[in-house]
């Protein structure tokens, strides 16, 4: 786990495409357990912006979304069990 301040840091260093999401009363690993709504947006969100829509991700890229976001969610139009082999 890493500071808030080297959560910063490395997010400066990193090249676009790039997004910081930061809620202090969150911790580092709870936005999927405590915004799982808003979590699943802006992770799917980044991934169709940035990886040129659903289609280009092709089925690989589908299944590792789907696996970040938890394996057997339901993501309208896009596999629902998926684990990255």
């Amino acid at each position: 786990m890493i500071s808030p301040e080297g959560g910063q840091l490395l997010y400066d260093a990193a090249g676009e495409p790039k997004e910081l999401w930061y809620e202090p009363e969150l911790g580092h690993t709870a936005f999927d357990t405590e915004f799982p709504g808003e979590f699943e947006d802006r992770v799917v969100g980044f991934f169709e912006r940035y990886l040129l829509g659903s289609e280009a991700l092709g089925d690989r890229g589908l299944a590792i979304l789907a696996w970040i976001l938890g394996a057997g969610r339901d993501l309208p139009g896009r596999p629902t069990q998926c684990v990255p082999s």
